[in-house]
């Protein structure tokens, strides 16, 4: 009578065994299964992306090349981390073109609360008070940096929001009276020009600025000398990224240049969510200008 029941279980114990065997196989089948959509979905995007972007440097007579970056920004116990990395870009045919692979930029943390703070009161309720303020409260920490020493990169990133503060005071102004004005924050010219060209700050702005662009120009020699960069923020695939278009300078001479750089930027980012059927909704777009706060 037990060699029935000794045949059972060890007949048993084989198909629960074999069993296992097929779960495992199967389990490990769906992973990689899952991880091959996976490469190909990333890989479509990146497909996507270059097509638009071919497409976009070919119809715009002014856009010589069109880098994107996805972004994110942490919190420590002193500073702000905004950490970048290069997604994808075009370049037209006989322009050459570095784009960032990947970089990083520190924050003072109160700076960046103080500016963050300063400017929600700009966007919604256009007071420029509290910007003003914000310049006049930590422009003193570069007043006694020396010209003939080497700047930081760290030094030139503190900075790179301060003047991103002035630059949004002058532009208000413009709007307000009709006529530019140059504001000054106090420092000899050597001193500003080596605190802006100390590192690339221009994403960093646009980051910063999240709402409209910042355009920004090349200060060095060769062939990028002058050449005309425009940066602004957008929200794809539930990542905040930020793109950077290159262009001829001569656009700014133009009467209406400002207003063409807004157009500019207005058709890339409606085509772009067009193109990667992304519903484009302005309202949506603007509430993602408050993404920086989260890293109070």
């Amino acid at each position: 009578m037990i060699w029935p029941i000794i045949f059972f279980f060890y007949f048993w114990q084989y198909h629960r065994d074999k069993v296992d065997e097929l779960r495992t196989a199967m389990a490990n089948e769906m992973e990689m299964q899952i991880r091959a959509n996976q490469q190909l979905a990333a890989y479509r995007k990146r497909d996507l992306l270059h097509q638009f972007f071919r497409l976009f440097i070919e119809r715009e007579e002014i856009v010589q090349g069109i880098q994107l970056y996805k972004y994110s920004l942490k919190k420590n116990s002193k500073e702000i981390v905004v950490r970048v990395e290069h997604v994808n870009g075009h370049v037209h045919e006989g322009v050459q073109l570095n784009s960032l692979e990947q970089i990083y930029y520190y924050l003072d943390k109160q700076l960046y609360k103080d500016f963050i703070a300063a400017k929600a009161r700009l966007d919604k309720s256009n007071k420029i008070d509290p910007l003003i303020y914000f310049v006049m409260k930590h422009q003193s920490r570069f007043t006694g940096i020396n010209p003939n020493q080497q700047i930081s990169e760290y030094e030139a990133t503190q900075f790179s929001v301060l003047q991103l503060a002035v630059d949004l005071i002058e532009e208000w102004f413009s709007e307000q009276y009709g006529h530019p004005i140059g504001l000054l924050i106090g420092l000899p010219q050597e001193t500003w020009i080596k605190l802006n060209e100390a590192k690339r700050t221009g994403i960093l702005r646009a980051i910063l600025l999240q709402k409209g662009y910042y355009r920004f120009s090349h200060a060095g020699d060769g062939e990028k000398k002058g050449r005309l960069y425009l940066a602004s923020h957008i929200f794809l695939w539930e990542l905040n990224h930020v793109f950077l278009i290159t262009m001829d300078p001569d656009v700014l001479e133009e009467e209406t240049a400002h207003e063409e750089l807004d157009k500019l930027q207005n058709r890339f980012k409606m085509g772009l969510y067009k193109f990667l059927s992304v519903e484009y909704n302005e309202e949506k777009d603007a509430e993602e200008g408050d993404l920086p706060e989260q890293a109070k």
